[in-house]
């Protein structure tokens, strides 16, 4: 099931709630980091591809939890402004 922090994240996507200059340089720059992280990956050997793999989940993980944070912290603000703007 869906978290409510997935479904508004997702909304909000959806919504082209933001600037399209932004939303091509990110894809710009994730097509260039997949390419980069895909020779680097073939360019190791094996034990260190291991490492690196461990290192690229950890370092998905953290992206997670920062977009995760970044999306509650931005919606407690909306929140915060919208009560404030009814008072």
């Amino acid at each position: 099931m869906e978290s409510i922090y997935d479904a508004l994240y997702n909304y909000a996507q959806n919504r082209r709630l933001h600037d399209e200059d932004i939303v091509k340089d990110y894809q710009e720059c994730l097509e260039y980091s997949t390419r980069q992280e895909k020779q680097l990956m073939e360019a190791l050997d094996d034990p260190a591809r291991k490492q690196f793999e461990i290192y690229i989940g950890n370092v998905q993980g953290v992206r997670d939890y920062e977009r995760m944070m970044f999306f509650c912290q931005g919606l407690a603000m909306g929140l915060e402004l919208g009560v404030r703007a009814c008072n």
